[in-house]
């Protein structure tokens, strides 16, 4: 390459680019566990690009720790990709609880969300929501 030959392979993205991080998480990252999120919290991820809360999880399955990625589900499937904020246990916990009421549950608040935004991927079938 330092001789000027043309060697290697090149990839063009196309027009839904994501960033790195996102790809890392969409992409890359082992998925841990499945968080299933009412009709509420599915339309706030996907039309609103909102963080996900823990009023709107009904439902948490596998063993994952702090920062993990988990699949987001909601009634039409999975929806989302994020890193999560709690472990699981603590989820199983929270679940249905508002953000207010954290501390109360679990003696502790690190975040008021479950996934922030910032840390979370809708699959490929759904647009990234309007800013």
């Amino acid at each position: 390459m330092l001789r000027g030959e043309d060697v290697g392979t090149l990839f063009a993205c196309g027009s839904d680019r994501q960033t790195r991080r996102q790809h890392w998480i969409a992409e890359v990252l082992p998925v841990h566990g499945r968080i299933t999120i009412d009709g509420g919290a599915e339309r706030a991820i996907v039309e609103h690009g909102a963080s996900l809360l823990p009023v709107g999880v009904t439902a948490v399955e596998g063993t994952f720790d702090k920062g993990e990625c988990v699949e987001i589900s909601g009634g039409s499937g999975v929806l989302a990709r994020g890193l999560c904020n709690y472990h699981a246990e603590e989820m199983r916990k929270m679940i249905g609880v508002a953000s207010d009421r954290i501390e109360e549950v679990l003696g502790y608040r690190d975040f008021s969300s479950v996934v922030h935004r910032d840390n979370l991927v809708l699959v490929s079938r759904y647009d990234a929501p309007a800013e």
